[in-house]
């Protein structure tokens, strides 16, 4: 199963373009997320993160090098970013990762059944268990924003 989003938001006078991807095939368990982001001051960084066998993965999608940030990913089910950190649930807790080193806190804990995980306005929404959820990226305080049996988000 390939699951895919691309979406283009306006940031100020910045131009910020983002990809996320879930990809699960047969034994192979990868999770990807690039950031391309383009400001007036012409720089541009393009990294993929990508966990594998446990590893979470910092890639540069121009060359494909690569360096290892930190181990202890292995049950990792969704990924998700914002400029500086990545959100991550393993093992049903959400981590807020540094994209340049790895370093992480554990945000909260409980998400044993998400069905998706994204990021809006600086607030991560996930649905577990049919609840959907708005969680504070820095606190992992949330509230309850009603029933969604059986669906996914992502935006």
């Amino acid at each position: 199963m390939i699951y895919m989003l691309i979406a283009i938001f306006p940031h100020y006078s910045a131009l910020n373009i983002q990809f996320w991807a879930f990809i699960n095939i047969s034994h192979f368990h990868c999770i990807c997320s690039s950031h391309l982001f383009y400001n007036p001051i012409k720089t541009i960084t393009n990294m993929i993160h990508i966990i594998h066998n446990g590893i979470l993965y910092q890639v540069n999608s121009k060359n494909g090098e690569y360096k290892e940030l930190t181990s202890g990913w292995t049950g990792t089910t969704y990924m998700t970013q914002d400029n500086d950190h990545l959100y991550i649930i393993c093992q049903e807790t959400i981590y807020k990762v540094k994209k340049t080193d790895g370093t992480y806190t554990e945000l909260c804990g409980g998400y044993g059944s998400v069905t998706g995980l994204t990021l809006v306005n600086d607030d991560l929404f996930c649905i577990e268990s049919g609840t959907l959820y708005k969680i504070n990226k820095d606190t992992g305080a949330y509230d309850s924003l009603g029933g969604w049996n059986g669906s996914c988000v992502c935006v």
